[in-house]
């Protein structure tokens, strides 16, 4: 679908976003502990708990320096994979910031408030990392993809389903009575996740969709399973490699909707927003794991012809 250097161009305006979010006045407060930190680690075993309540310590007493330093940190790496200077040493450090920040969230809350792919499991520092992987350049051409790397990544968004489709039928099976409001659009329900309080009116109103809450109320426990099922279904498919094309447009289509739906386009808006949330970067990694070759077919006469 894409260069491997736009892939990573991509992924630098990604960090380059997140860092201009966390410049928000609210980060410089006790705020960014309390309601973006510290709620990750409700309902977490101990030892999850313990790690988000040190990091939460950790930052507490000199709010102002630390955020200061998560901002340059992403704004770096942003600007060094734009600017292609120092590739790898900045894709090893977007790997190990990236992992960093998602355990010190509670490593995409598996535990805890009734997380799904739908609002934003399995968290965005893992994916970070993985899309950090997935565009390792080639030594010899930097715009080339490495077979086993877009190989690496399908298997990694064919984990990510599957592992999602674990924590849809958790809900469903611990909650059936929650199944309509929070196992198949928990946004519109009203459900309120870490980092995304403070919605200006302005854009909350219209993403609310009450009239589809209303609708999908009587149905949930049908929609939820149908939402499993589909996603059992790509997981197998992203790690069986076979027939990439159309996986690849049905993945983005059901991300899209998870990205407005289920997180709320990430909060960037809110005072507390402070990434796109996960479903762009699973975009990304889409795009790294759909070689050219798969989603076109080669005319006898014509170069190459898109699929579909």
């Amino acid at each position: 679908m894409v260069s491997r250097r736009l892939a990573q161009r991509i992924l630098g305006a990604i960090w380059l976003l997140d860092g201009f979010l966390q410049l928000k006045p609210a980060m410089f407060t006790q705020a960014f502990v309390t309601g973006v930190i510290l709620p990750s680690a409700q309902g977490q075993p101990r030892w999850i708990a313990g790690l988000v309540d040190f990091a939460a310590r950790l930052v507490s007493g000199h709010m102002a320096e630390w955020d200061i330093l998560f901002a340059l940190v992403q704004l770096a790496l942003g600007i060094l994979l734009l600017s292609d200077r120092w590739v790898r040493p900045t894709l090893v450090a977007s790997i190990t910031w990236a992992l960093i920040v998602w355990i010190a969230e509670g490593i995409g809350m598996p535990f805890g408030a009734q997380m799904t792919l739908l609002n934003g499991a399995p968290g965005a520092g893992v994916v970070y990392a993985m899309v950090s992987l997935a565009v390792w350049p080639a030594s010899t051409d930097p715009s080339a993809w490495l077979p086993w790397r877009q190989r690496f990544a399908q298997f990694a968004l064919g984990a990510i389903w599957l592992w999602g489709f674990v924590l849809q039928l958790e809900l469903i099976a611990a909650s059936p009575s929650a199944v309509p409001a929070q196992a198949s659009v928990p946004h519109l329900s009203g459900m309120q996740m870490p980092g995304t309080t403070g919605q200006s009116t302005y854009l909350s109103l219209p993403l609310s969709v009450p009239q589809l809450s209303r609708l999908l109320a009587p149905i949930g426990e049908p929609v939820a399973i149908g939402l499993a099922m589909a996603v059992l279904l790509l997981g197998v498919l992203w790690i069986n490699g076979q027939s990439l094309g159309p996986i690849a447009w049905f993945s983005l289509m059901l991300l899209a909707l998870f990205w407005w739906l289920g997180q709320s386009f990430g909060g960037m808006w809110t005072a507390l927003g402070t990434d796109p949330n996960t479903a762009p970067l699973m975009a990304l990694l889409v795009l790294c794991a759909t070689p050219r070759a798969k989603l076109e077919r080669r005319h006898p006469s014509r170069g190459f012809t898109p699929l579909g």
